[in-house]
């Protein structure tokens, strides 16, 4: 239990650092993202969660980054200057 509180609150504490420096809007928010997923699961791994459970957040986890490529990958057919190229946001999506 103690070391899941330092991973998460270490991870936390790094993630308000990265935000300081990092300028582009999406990385900020990729970054959120994987900190939060990072936390969650440390979370469900720490409290030995049954598996269905822990399947589930996979799950739930994975459409929300689906979603999040999607979006990322139509906004950069929109605008060609988008934050990432094309063919990156279809892999990433992929």
């Amino acid at each position: 239990m103690v070391r899941t509180f330092f991973l998460v609150t270490g991870s936390m504490s790094c993630l308000r650092l990265l935000l300081k420096v990092l300028q582009s809007r999406w990385v900020k928010k990729v970054s959120c993202g994987v900190r939060s997923l990072f936390a969650a699961s440390a979370v469900l791994n720490m409290l030995d969660s049954p598996s269905p459970i822990f399947n589930l957040f996979i799950l739930v986890a994975s459409v929300v980054v689906l979603a999040f490529a999607l979006k990322l990958a139509a906004e950069c057919r929109l605008s060609e200057s988008g934050p990432y190229p094309l063919w990156e946001a279809r892999m990433l999506a992929l």
